[in-house]
Order: C-alpha cells, then sequence, then structure tokens
C-alpha cells in the first residue's frame, strides 16, 4: 500500500519484491542519507507493525528492501533505492504493535564488500567508470591529468574508489572528492572548478529559477587540529626516482612546521631500507607524476573546508550530493544579507527523512569560508 507525503511526495515500500501494505501511520521515522565519509548511502527506519504484517524471519539479514519515491506512482517506481538489510532489527514488542528499527545500506555489494585484485591503466576518472560499470552503478565524472598504473589488492572497490580519488589529479588547484548519491550515482569531481548551481535563501523574495528556500539554517565552525595539520606552512616535496645515494629509491622530503616526527633523512633510509608510509609511497614508475602531492592537495582542501551549515527543507529538492550552491541568509527584520557568511558552499551530506508524517531534507554544506574568482584565487 502506497502513501502520500505533504501532499505531494509518494512512497511505497517492497520487501524482497513484494509490496508492504504500510500507510504513513506505520512509518514512525525514516532516514536515508548519503555522504562524502561513507561508501554508500545507508537507511534507517522505525516501523510501528500494529497489523502484524512483519515478523523477524522476513526482516533477515541481506534482505532486500526497496523504497520507492516520487510526485507519483509512474514517477517513484523510477525511482527505486535498494536496500540490503544489515544485521537482525532491533525489535520492541507492545500489546497491540510490534515496533522494528531497521539498518540498510544501498545495494551493491560488490562495491561495498568485494575484495577483488584490479589493475588498470589509464586516469582516475576511467579507474571510478570501470569501478562503477563493473559493480552495475551509473558514473558522473571528470576529466583528470594523472594517468598511471592503479592497483588493488586488500581493498574494497569502495574503499579503492577512495583512494584512488584521494590521489585524483587535474591540476594545481583542484580538489578532488567522490560520493554516491542516493540515486546508486558514483559522482567524482574537482570542488574547486565547481560554479553554483543553485541558490538557497531563507527568505521567499520571489519565484526565481534554481532557488528555493531552506526552513532552518546552523553554522558551525570545525576547524582545528587536523586543519592545522594539512593547513598552512605544511610543504610536501617528491622527486625523480634517481639518488646520489641509491638509484632504487625514491627521494623524499617533506617539511612539517608542527610534526618533525615524520622527517625522514636520507640517513633512515639507508639504516632501514624500503619505508613505505601512508603518506610517501615510495615511487617504483607505476603513479603519476603528482601521486603524492595530489594526496596532500586534496587532504589539504579538505580540511579547509572547515566551516559547516546544516541547511533544511520542508520539501523535495534537485539538489544533490556535491553540488555547489549559493547561500544567502538574510535578516528577518533589517531585510539585510549576512555578509558576513561566505556565499559559495558545497554540499557534502544529503539525507532525505519522514519525522511525524511530515518530509524533510537535510544537506551538511562546507566551505573555506574565503571567496574565489572563477580561476580559484583569493579575491
Amino acid at each position: 500500500m502506497s502513501f502520500y507525503i505533504n501532499e505531494n511526495l509518494f512512497f511505497d515500500f517492497y520487501l524482497n519484491g513484494i509490496q508492504l501494505p504500510l500507510t504513513f501511520n506505520n512509518i514512525t521515522s525514516l532516514l536515508i542519507s548519503s555522504n562524502i565519509y561513507d561508501i554508500l548511502p545507508q537507511l534507517r527506519i522505525h516501523i510501528n507493525d500494529n497489523k502484524g504484517i512483519l515478523n523477524r524471519g522476513m526482516l533477515a539479514d541481506g534482505s532486500i528492501l526497496s523504497v520507492a519515491i516520487g510526485s507519483n506512482t509512474e514517477n517513484a517506481m523510477e525511482n527505486i533505492m535498494d536496500f540490503a538489510l544489515i544485521g537482525v532489527p532491533e525489535e520492541e514488542r507492545a500489546t497491540n504493535s510490534n515496533n522494528y528499527v531497521i539498518y540498510g545500506v544501498m545495494n551493491y555489494p560488490k562495491f561495498f564488500r568485494q575484495v577483488k585484485p584490479f589493475f588498470f591503466e589509464g586516469t582516475s576518472d576511467n579507474a571510478l567508470k570501470k569501478i562503477a560499470n563493473y559493480c552495475g552503478m551509473q558514473y558522473e565524472g571528470e576529466i583528470t591529468v594523472d594517468d598511471m598504473v592503479w592497483i588493488n589488492g586488500t581493498f574494497n572497490l569502495g574503499q579503492f574508489s577512495h583512494f584512488i580519488r584521494n590521489h585524483g589529479w587535474s591540476n594545481d588547484n583542484s580538489f578532488m572528492m567522490s560520493a554516491v548519491d542516493l540515486d546508486g550515482k558514483l559522482i567524482y569531481r574537482d570542488l574547486n572548478s565547481l560554479q553554483p548551481k543553485y541558490t538557497i535563501m531563507n527568505i521567499n523574495k520571489s519565484e526565481q529559477e534554481n532557488t528555493f528556500y531552506f526552513s532552518d539554517c546552523h553554522f558551525i565552525n570545525k576547524a582545528g587540529l587536523y586543519n592545522y595539520s594539512f593547513g598552512y606552512e605544511t610543504q610536501m616535496t617528491e622527486f625523480g626516482l634517481t639518488s646520489d645515494w641509491d638509484k632504487n629509491f625514491s627521494q623524499l622530503s617533506y617539511t612539517k612546521e608542527n610534526s618533525p616526527v615524520l622527517n625522514m633523512s636520507n640517513d633512515m633510509y639507508k639504516n632501514v631500507g624500503l619505508i613505505r608510509n601512508e603518506f610517501f609511497p615510495i615511487s617504483v614508475g607505476n603513479v603519476h607524476n603528482n601521486f603524492q602531492k595530489a594526496y596532500y592537495q586534496n587532504k589539504r582542501y579538505k580540511a579547509l573546508n572547515s566551516i559547516k551549515a546544516e541547511v533544511y527543507f520542508n520539501k523535495s529538492t534537485p539538489i544533490n550530493i556535491l553540488d555547489k550552491v549559493n547561500l544567502v541568509v538574510t535578516d528577518g527584520s533589517t531585510k539585510e544579507t549576512d555578509m558576513s557568511k561566505a556565499s559559495m558552499w558545497v554540499a557534502e551530506s544529503k539525507a532525505i527523512a519522514i519525522s511525524q508524517q511530515r518530509y524533510f531534507e537535510k544537506f551538511i554544506l562546507s566551505t573555506t569560508g574565503l571567496e574565489t574568482d572563477i580561476f580559484n584565487t583569493l579575491m
């Protein structure tokens, strides 16, 4: 049985392909979220089963719960999200009903679990596209300049996709990031090259194209030790494959204002031999020219995007994860725009939710707080 929320959003639920006769009264809460940190989108749903529809046998680990969402029945059937249930649901028995809390992850088992030896020669964009195609996922990529041999031995494919994005390179100002959105699409973008796609505002001034009005917004500054570790006065330098003392190893110099422990000298290389470190995998010719620099640069920009905003909408929006938006906050009494807030933000998380028979969307946006022009030059 399907139902509408907010009078314009249609929902339907299926368990292993069988429609569940649920109404909005049975859905205590629903949360589906995607972010740049987790491998795949996740689901949490709290069901009040007052009709005895479900039982623990039906809700087994690995069962597929499908959620259809759209503006109408036809549209919803074109936008079905499949989630594999994780573990045994939490159950609370009552006199007239059973309450279940169910957890799931989007059903791309190869991407989530498979540890597959992977060998690909090409750019990070092409490598990620190959992984997405193998896992049955859609893909939206970015042109990169980082041809190399991408080799996986011990990561599952989702983890390896994060390894690839962390070492992706487009130019000296690129900030490569990837995420799987709520449609199951693997998105890979240079966030520093994006232009704002939408404008979001707190006051409905007039109907404007690609402009949406949020119900609430909270700002958080998460700058701290992580930012300091990868931020200013931090440098990495990679040299070629030859050196005066041993032609078999790469030279590596590391200057880090606040962490001298990681400095490595030639004497250490001579005494210890081949040293491998998360920051400095020794180049033996199969990595692109900016492999180490790309890792540092992407981590540095990620650390600098430390000012966060939590933005809430009471209706559906087309804003997607990794979209860049203009954020406009206007004082309700003076009608003046708050110029202390940066205007350009990137969505690093998107969640859709049902609570108290109402629909919500929540975005976590991030920014450096420093406005730049289209060439990424500070203004």
